[in-house]
């Protein structure tokens, strides 16, 4: 698994960090398994996330989390580059704007690693339901 974050911004790490829990208690994947790709800036995360992929090739499956729309649009373009295929990796995101995400979303299953994104406000996502769940939520409904 691999999770995209910016560390100077803790909302960031703490959607991380729900995400990897979530996983982890939901698919038993260990820590050895989980690799975040922390990103000083917005358009750092295509490269870093392909940088990673082309650094790591051996792992036969890849989940990718995305903090906010635009990491999870960058890590599913940098995982399709990789040679991954819906048959074996997995991208979703948090997020709020249908904008960013129209390309991805004019995709069909077959096509894309990309299986979807979580639009609601921090607020919500805090009074309702932890990053872990919606992760997990996602991960099933695929």
């Amino acid at each position: 698994m691999i999770t995209l974050w910016t560390p100077d911004v803790p909302v960031h790490e703490d959607r991380a960090l729900g995400a990897k829990a979530g996983v982890a208690a939901r698919f038993g994947l260990s820590e050895d398994n989980m690799f975040d790709v922390p990103s000083g800036s917005i358009g750092e995360d295509y490269v870093n996330a392909l940088d990673w992929l082309t650094a790591n090739p051996g792992y036969d499956n890849v989940l990718c989390f995305g903090h906010s729309d635009q990491p999870g649009i960058d890590c599913t373009n940098a995982i399709e580059a990789s040679g991954y295929t819906p048959a074996n990796a997995a991208v979703a995101s948090l997020g709020a704007s249908d904008e960013a995400l129209v390309e991805l979303k004019q995709r069909s299953a077959s096509e894309s690693v990309f299986i979807g994104t979580i639009s609601v406000s921090y607020t919500h996502l805090r009074a309702h339901e932890t990053d872990s769940y919606l992760v997990c939520r996602l991960l099933r409904e695929k």
